[in-house]
């Protein structure tokens, strides 16, 4: 099965600096440059720099933690991860970093726990639910990415992509009905590649 995958996970997000770090505002100005310039080392070590300074500062260990899974240092990478899940526990990017490293090691059972842990922290937080059923739905699980996808759905009802991805998993699931009720569903709200699903499926 083609994956059906709407929301790309993010792998280069950068964060913006805040008024409230002036004193290592400089370094993670300066690594970011470097990261732009393909100088990981050099924006690494402008990161390691910041930290020094303020140690607490989150965004900064998920920064950096993407640029080491950049370089391919997936442990380093992961330590990053959970020091900013440490400091700040409803940090939804750090969670989501840590899954899609875990999903590039093909770890896919490690990268729901990393998605439930997201999701027993922010029972809100639509973004979990979302790559959780991607992961369920990619594995096979399709009864429990529809259960996600409900939820998702749930937090946001006029989002035509929910629809979509629900009627994939559905369609995968078997119910061809409750799939193409989505689709349509999905047309309506505007969602892209709603007429290809009802086209290749529904008719």
């Amino acid at each position: 099965m083609k994956r059906q995958i709407l929301f790309i996970l993010p792998l280069l997000l950068l964060f913006a600096c805040h008024n409230s770090h002036d004193a290592v505002d400089p370094y993670v100005k300066k690594g970011n440059a470097k990261w732009d310039a393909n100088d990981y080392n050099g924006a690494l070590q402008e990161y390691n720099q910041a930290i020094k300074i303020e140690p607490g500062y989150t965004e900064l260990y998920v920064n950096r933690g993407k640029l080491k899974w950049l370089l391919k240092n997936y442990s380093a990478a992961i330590v990053d991860c959970e020091k900013a899940i440490s400091i700040d526990r409803k940090f939804s990017s750090a969670y989501i970093t840590l899954a899609n490293i875990k999903l590039e090691g093909k770890d896919t059972t490690e990268a729901l726990k990393v998605y439930n842990r997201l999701i027993e922290v922010l029972p809100d937080n639509i973004g979990g639910y979302i790559y959780r059923a991607q992961v369920e739905h990619d594995t096979k699980n399709n009864n429990a990415a529809i259960r996600d996808y409900n939820k998702a759905i749930e937090l946001n009802e006029k989002d035509g992509r929910m629809y979509l991805l629900r009627g994939y998993a559905k369609r995968d699931a078997g119910d061809k009905n409750g799939a193409c009720a989505d689709f349509a569903k999905a047309k309506e709200l505007g969602a892209k590649l709603a007429d290809d699903a009802i086209s290749s499926f529904c008719h």
